[in-house]
């Protein structure tokens, strides 16, 4: 695989009256062609900043103020407005996590329709409204030719996240970024939704950036994946390698507070301690020194840089990594804590 995706050095800091907030602070990442990668992290790790910084959908008081986004070697953070136009919903297409994000007052179809001809414009009215519908059809809508007549509140949750990611494919992206595209539905729901993103990635050979919170999303659909935390990576592997030894603490204690033998067992779930700190007031070194239980002298005076360690490709930011023979996920949680 050749890498479609590569992401240098982003940082996406917000200008506050407390200060400024460091959403995004040094973030590399890379997403081959045909790959799904999982972004993973809490609320406010700062990977939905991270998914709108590719495409520069931060709005002030947010500002990207380093970093390079690469397209097949294009930096999509050096484009004019006009090419970077283009690149949206054209060559990288964007599901929102928001369900809102569909215009509440335009039918599915017409929505659809008009991404198709604002990036082909010769294509005819009547040839983009073919393309909805077959869109919609594409993405497994129920009845499609109807559907794409409704405006989004006549449509159940898991109908418009098909219509979302049918808007997102209208121009056969080369890339999809996905933020949370389950959030909010029902598991059934979720399942299918996934199902589908896994058979449209191998259909068409897309790049798949999947933004989620749930580690059980990731062990389903993702090659590799990326952990975030207080606004960097911390942790970098593939799914296989990540779930059975994660080397940096703050991904143990993730895995672990929803480790299956724990709920099988009735058993409390290990927690981590503490609190993630403030954007604002981030600590010199690790940011996850505080509560980890694990941490050295260095760790609080230094930032560690992401380095290989133990599988292939597996790479954490931290000076005490965990051994490799740390097989059990609640036991290493609980080291970490």
């Amino acid at each position: 695989m050749t890498a479609l995706l590569e992401v240098r050095g982003l940082k996406t800091w917000f200008d506050t009256p407390a200060g400024i907030a460091k959403a995004v602070d040094g973030v590399d990442l890379v997403v081959d062609r045909g790959e799904t990668l999982a972004l993973v992290g809490e609320s406010g790790s700062g990977k939905s900043v991270t998914a709108a910084s590719l495409l520069r959908l931060i709005a002030p008081p947010g500002r990207i103020v380093a970093g390079e986004v690469l397209l097949d070697g294009v930096d999509l953070l050096r484009l004019d407005a006009r090419a970077l136009r283009a690149v949206r919903g054209g060559r990288v297409g964007m599901v929102f996590q928001d369900l809102s994000a569909l215009n509440p007052v335009e039918t599915i179809g017409a929505q659809i329709a008009e991404a198709v001809r604002l990036h082909s414009p010769t294509v005819t009215r009547r040839a983009a409204w073919s393309r909805a519908v077959e869109l919609l059809e594409r993405v497994r809508m129920p009845s499609p030719a109807e559907r794409a007549r409704d405006v989004p509140h006549r449509l159940s949750g898991g109908m418009r996240q098909r219509a979302l990611i049918a808007l997102a494919l209208a121009c056969d992206p080369e890339l999809l970024i996905a933020d949370e595209p389950t959030t909010a539905l029902d598991v059934t729901t979720q399942a299918q939704i996934l199902a589908l993103l896994a058979e449209l990635q191998a259909d068409t050979g897309m790049g798949l950036l999947l933004i989620t919170h749930d580690l059980g999303v990731v062990a389903q659909v993702a090659d590799r994946a990326a952990v975030m935390y207080a606004g960097r990576v911390v942790e970098e592997a593939s799914v296989a390698a990540l779930f059975a030894h994660p080397q940096h603490p703050y991904t143990a204690g993730l895995i672990g507070a929803v480790a299956l033998e724990q709920v099988a067992s009735g058993t409390r779930l290990p927690e981590i301690g503490g609190t993630v700190p403030s954007l604002l007031a981030l600590p010199p070194g690790c940011a996850f020194a505080p509560r980890c239980g694990r941490a050295l002298d260095a760790c609080t005076h230094a930032r560690p840089s992401l380095q290989l360690h133990g599988a292939p490709a597996q790479r954490s930011a931290c000076f005490a990594p965990l051994p490799a023979h740390a097989v059990r996920l609640v036991d290493a949680q609980r080291e970490a804590a």
